[in-house]
């Protein structure tokens, strides 16, 4: 494990994250706690928990879907209750005005997008092609495709609610982690900093032990290297273009934390015997 720590210095989130000074890790670290508490049942701390971390970055609200599916209503009830006290608050520090400023800016920026080496989303993936290539070092921002947004939103609701299902089934924590990597895969712009989240994950992976839970990790890994994830020079089209190591390896990481509970993906390696030759 202290290994597989020090590895992860060298990953381009982590570097990304340090580098900018992001803050993203800090409201990770609340969504994880936040479901920490809900495991323990102390519902009142997981809904404020979650609801600070959603006045800042909205995309944590989504953990609701998780939670309703998973029935932990009273989680959910609580949230709804601090948000409630956190708008109030919000509104009686800095007025209506710039409340609905704030308001409106957040409904602005979830309808572009923004084609760079460092948006690692879904939407980008799906709505990228060559002819965007000449924009990637220009940061031009785009508005994202109503049938990309629609799909995008379809698919991470979809996968909330069978994480949540299937978190009364597997207790051990793989679905809120398979659950937090879904809400960053399908997020419109999801930098390269948000996907620090695999690595608590990939702990949890190797914890599993395995051959193959083994190798995830390493691919995971190499994946997040700083040499493999950022400004990828093409061989024959002689442009900057976008190698999305960071989102496969999520996506990766999502099929082994739902694998790893199996026989195949934690077995060991069983190599055959090589006879010892005879004096």
């Amino acid at each position: 494990m202290l290994c597989a720590l020090g590895c992860m210095l060298f990953t381009e989130p982590l570097i990304y994250a340090l580098k900018l000074v992001q803050t993203h890790s800090i409201f990770m670290a609340l969504s994880l706690l936040a479901f920490s508490y809900n495991q323990k049942r102390r519902d009142f701390c997981a809904g404020g928990l979650l609801s600070y971390a959603a006045s800042v970055k909205i995309t944590p609200a989504f953990i609701i879907i998780y939670w309703i599916f998973r029935g932990k209503l009273k989680s959910v009830f609580w949230f709804f209750v601090w948000s409630i006290f956190i708008i109030i608050l919000t509104i009686l520090c800095v007025g209506m005005n710039i409340f609905f400023d704030f308001i409106n800016s957040m409904s602005r920026v979830s309808h572009v997008l923004l084609h760079a080496i460092n948006n690692q989303s879904f939407s980008a993936w799906a709505s990228y092609s060559t002819e965007y290539n000449k924009e990637l070092l220009n940061w031009k921002i785009f508005e994202i495709n109503s049938d990309i947004k629609m799909l995008s939103t379809l698919l991470m609701v979809v996968f909330l609610s069978f994480f949540g299902y299937m978190g009364r089934i597997w207790k051990d924590g793989t679905t809120e982690l398979a659950s937090l990597i879904s809400i960053t895969v399908f997020s419109p712009i999801a930098w390269s900093h948000y996907y620090i989240i695999v690595f608590p994950a990939i702990l949890v992976i190797l914890n599993k032990g395995g051959f193959v839970n083994y190798t995830i990790c390493f691919i995971v890994f190499i994946s997040n290297t700083c040499v493999i994830s950022v400004n990828y020079w093409h061989p024959i089209i002689h442009k900057h273009t976008i190698l999305y190591a960071e989102l496969y390896s999520a996506i990766l990481t999502i099929i082994a934390l739902i694998g790893c509970r199996f026989p195949l993906f934690r077995a060991p390696l069983n190599l055959p015997r090589l006879p010892l030759m005879k004096r």
